[in-house]
């Protein structure tokens, strides 16, 4: 049986992650600009390029678990309305 409460709880808690992870996202993509701020390619290096790698990484699940959660937010979403209309 769904629960509409136990839902609207996990719905809200799913935004505030959504939101947290965008933020470390842009936080990222500041750090980024402040460590190259003209975007021009860097002296590559052994350690500059796993740096590098591991930023992207991180700013890739970063958005990836953000689309995750963004889609577990609009189906709750979905159950909450059927709910609310009698057909769940």
């Amino acid at each position: 049986m769904f629960e509409a409460d136990h839902a609207r709880k996990l719905l809200e808690n799913m935004r505030a992650m959504n939101e947290e992870l965008m933020k470390l996202a842009e936080q990222e993509a500041e750090l980024m600009r402040q460590v190259n701020p003209a975007g021009k390619p860097a002296p590559a290096t052994q350690e500059g390029v796993v740096l590098l790698s591991a930023r992207m990484q991180i700013m890739t699940l970063t958005k990836a678990v953000h689309v995750l959660g963004e889609t577990v937010v609009e189906i709750l979403h979905d159950r909450l309305e059927e709910q609310r209309l009698g057909l769940g």
